[in-house]
C-alpha cells in the first residue's frame, strides 16, 4: 500500500490538513501521539476507524 492510499488532502475538509484515509483524523495528531509514547494499540483502540497500517507513519520517507 501506497503512503497516498492513507494520507490524502481534501480541501474542504479541516483546512486542508493532511489526514488519514479521508477520515477525520490529521496526519499531526497522529504523529503527536506516537511522539507521546501512546502505542499502536492504544490509537487503534481510541480511533476504531484507524488501521495498523494507518499509523505507521514513521515508515514513509518524509515522517522518519
Amino acid at each position: 500500500m501506497s503512503y497516498r492510499d492513507i494520507i490524502t488532502i481534501e480541501p474542504e475538509q479541516l483546512g486542508s490538513k493532511l489526514c488519514i484515509r479521508r477520515i477525520r483524523i490529521i496526519v499531526y495528531d497522529v504523529l503527536d501521539w506516537l511522539a507521546a509514547s501512546m502505542s499502536n494499540a492504544k490509537i487503534i483502540d481510541n480511533f476504531l476507524e484507524l488501521t495498523t497500517a494507518d499509523i505507521r507513519l514513521k515508515s514513509i520517507p518524509i515522517f522518519s
